[in-house]
């Protein structure tokens, strides 16, 4: 839970194309990235499934985690900086049971 709402902060191409060859999974990259207060992190599931979403700082760290029912289609985390302890270069991914996907982003000051 960020308490933040779950407002749509995705830009418009990322909530429109969520086709895939993932079988039906994708990771969108989050937006804004770089980000400084608050970014949105997208991700596309084929079926209502249990998810986890974790963040891990650059030494393979976990420094966030966040374990959901995700609905079929897109669905959205908002994360908020107070989660994460200083600038620098993070790695997120979501996993299922049958997928994982991992991507990069940046907090900056």
């Amino acid at each position: 839970e960020t308490g933040f709402p779950l407002i749509n902060t995705l830009p418009p191409q990322l909530t429109t194309n969520t086709r895939d060859d993932n079988n039906g999974y994708r990771l969108l990259q989050n937006y804004p990235n770089p980000f400084s207060l608050i970014s949105s992190f997208g991700f596309v599931l084929p079926k209502n499934m249990s998810y986890q979403f974790t963040i891990t700082d650059i030494t393979g760290r976990t420094v966030w985690n966040q374990k959901g029912i995700g609905q079929k289609g897109l669905n959205q985390i908002v994360l908020h900086r107070s989660h994460l302890q200083r600038e620098g270069i993070y790695y997120y991914t979501i996993s299922t049971n049958e997928y994982a996907e991992t991507k990069k982003m940046i907090l900056l000051n």
